[in-house]
């Protein structure tokens, strides 16, 4: 609270990301037992039951405090390269939509700051009424949003970072 009054923080200039990871795939009847490093628990090892034919798919969305969705999210798939099938049929995806690539599916802080600066920034200063107001970004912890690239962005564009 001391933030918003501090800087005077509009709703509209309210900023929640986060990401969120699930698997895509057909299912099957083999069965494995997966072994992943959480990235939010320091990486402590999770285990998990899949069946073999899934990948792991991270998607990072935003929204605005007046309720307002970010205009397009980022997609990151587990491939080292894109192929073309992939993008042929994409109706209902937003034009705007940042894909990305990992080997495991997951976000990193090069997605992150990509996110931020392709996707946050051109949606979030649309918003901004006057020059000298300033947004404010709630995020958790994920390593994709706490590193230089990502805070210096905040700081050199008038985000105030909050991590949770």
């Amino acid at each position: 609270r001391e933030i918003v009054q501090d800087f005077a923080i509009q709703p509209h200039n309210t900023y929640n990301i986060d990401e969120i990871g699930f698997l895509v795939g057909l299912g099957a009847s083999e069965k494995v037992i997966e072994v992943i490093r959480h990235p939010r628990q320091n990486g402590s090892l999770i285990y998990t039951n899949q069946d073999g034919t899934r990948e792991f798919t991270t998607v990072i969305e935003g929204i605005c405090g007046d309720g307002t969705p970010l205009e397009a999210p980022c997609i990151i798939l587990k491939a080292k390269e894109f192929q073309s099938e992939w993008f042929k049929n994409l109706h209902g995806v937003p034009p705007r939509t940042l894909f990305g690539k990992s080997p495991n599916g997951w976000t990193d802080e090069k997605m992150g700051a990509r996110f931020l600066k392709r996707n946050f920034g051109p949606d979030s200063e649309s918003a901004v009424k006057a020059q000298e107001e300033y947004r404010l970004l709630i995020f958790d912890g994920h390593n994709s949003h706490v590193n230089s690239q990502f805070l210096s962005y905040c700081l050199d564009n008038k985000v105030i970072p909050l991590c949770l």
